[in-house]
């Protein structure tokens, strides 16, 4: 059961990454996350290491880590759609590089995934990604 606060300014309810080292955020009303969502985040914290290691693994085939100086790949949060325009099956995982070495330069990495499941079977699929300083 995740502990969720509904954030009025952002609209948006929000677990902090105390409890499990990332945030959460999932989309909904005032009232209530979206139910698929919440059922999306909650299954997804039960795999959480198998969704980072696709998404890491996207990110080191695409990114130059070179370039990053060999940065890792720190887990900051995992959003699941901010309205509801966003697609239920899609969701961000959010990383930070620390590209300076002190955390002067950091950059944000967005790894958009996409899951599907079939007879209790889920798969994550990333499809996308975005940088932000």
């Amino acid at each position: 059961m995740l502990d969720l606060k509904f954030l009025e300014d952002e609209r948006i309810w929000f677990s902090p990454r105390s409890k499990r080292g990332f945030e959460i955020v999932i989309g909904g009303t005032d009232r209530a996350p979206d139910s698929s969502r919440l059922q999306l985040a909650e299954w997804l914290i039960e795999n959480v290491s198998q969704v980072r290691r696709t998404a890491e693994g996207y990110l080191n085939s695409t990114v130059d880590r070179d370039a990053l100086g060999n940065s890792e790949w720190w887990l900051e949060g995992i959003e699941f759609g901010r309205t509801s325009s966003d697609a239920p099956t899609e969701f961000d995982v959010v990383f930070a590089t620390d590209e300076g070495g002190d955390w002067t330069e950091c950059r944000l990495w967005v790894v958009r995934c996409t899951v599907t499941c079939e007879e209790s079977v889920c798969c994550v699929a990333p499809i996308g990604f975005r940088t932000q300083w």
